[in-house]
């Protein structure tokens, strides 16, 4: 026991202010997302079983949403990584009747589109097709 209190051998943070961020940003992503689709949603669900988040639509369709930030994403190293994670967590519940959303805090993660997507909704099909391709690599790497 002694060995882990001396800080000499062992040293740890106890600072959760990462994950606090996170599932604080999760939760308010999650009140954008069904305030943009309220005429259309029926309930949400934050951290449900399929994605970060579920919004259950009035037509039985599903909105499913990865919700990846960064406290501060100037020093984010894996941009590109956490978005390449979402896709991939996306894609496991992809069918006809779901939207697939990736919603986060860090800017300027495509190197094709830069401050294009800041502060705002686009669809897969709206982007040009040199974002779409930075897309398709990324998710085929």
């Amino acid at each position: 026991m002694s060995d882990f209190v001396n800080t000499e051998i062992y040293d740890f943070s106890n600072d959760a202010s990462a994950s606090s961020f996170g599932w604080n940003f999760q939760s308010n992503a999650g009140i954008f997302l069904f305030l943009k689709y309220i005429n259309e949603s029926k309930s949400i669900k934050i951290e449900s079983k399929l994605q970060d988040i579920e919004i259950e639509l009035k037509d039985g369709g599903k909105i499913l949403a990865q919700a990846k930030s960064s406290q501060d994403y100037s020093i984010a190293k894996d941009k590109k990584e956490k978005f390449k994670d979402a896709l991939i967590s996306l894609a496991k519940y992809q069918n006809e009747t779901n939207q697939m959303i990736y919603i986060s805090n860090i800017p300027d993660m495509l190197k094709s589109a830069p401050n294009v997507f800041n502060n705002s909704v686009f669809s897969y099909e709206s982007c040009l097709s040199e974002t779409k391709e930075e897309i398709d690599d990324i998710f085929d790497s």
